[in-house]
């Protein structure tokens, strides 16, 4: 059983509030008839990928960017980078999905749904949709901003 936030909801835009309740992220949690009590939660995402990312400070980036995405991406990958479980939740990249980030876009991922947006994005459009990505990562603390 899903619990938590997750699901078609949201997928479809249902977005949580930043930094209200970083615990409450969406799991898997599955019953066994005479199984025992596990005493401790199992680590969250976050928890397990503490990731550091540089991030651009520049407002107009962000907004370019945060157009873009909302343009292109939230579609598979939920508004406002808020994944609802189903496909990637691009707040989650690690330090290679980061170096990775502008070849996948711009190159897809073969075998994976992930298609190539080269023929819609430039490299500058493809930075400030990753940009905007890694500002919500740190804004909805699943990421630490690294000192700059």
């Amino acid at each position: 059983m899903q619990v938590g936030y997750g699901g078609a909801y949201a997928l479809m835009g249902g977005l949580e509030a930043a930094n209200e309740n970083p615990s409450r992220d969406g799991r898997m949690m599955i019953f066994e008839i005479g199984g025992d009590q596990i005493e401790e939660p199992v680590a969250t995402i976050a928890q397990l990928n503490p990731t550091v990312v540089e991030v651009n400070s520049d407002a107009l980036v962000i907004a370019r960017g945060e157009y873009e995405y909302h343009e292109h991406c939230q579609f598979c990958h939920g508004a406002g980078v808020i994944g609802g479980g189903v496909l990637p939740d691009l707040r989650m990249l690690d330090t290679q999905g980061h170096a990775l980030f502008l070849g996948n876009v711009l190159g897809g991922i073969h075998g994976s749904g992930m298609a190539s947006f080269k023929d819609v994005l430039n490299v500058e459009q493809a930075q400030q949709i990753h940009e905007y990505i890694k500002h919500q990562t740190v804004l909805t603390g699943l990421a630490t901003a690294a000192d700059q």
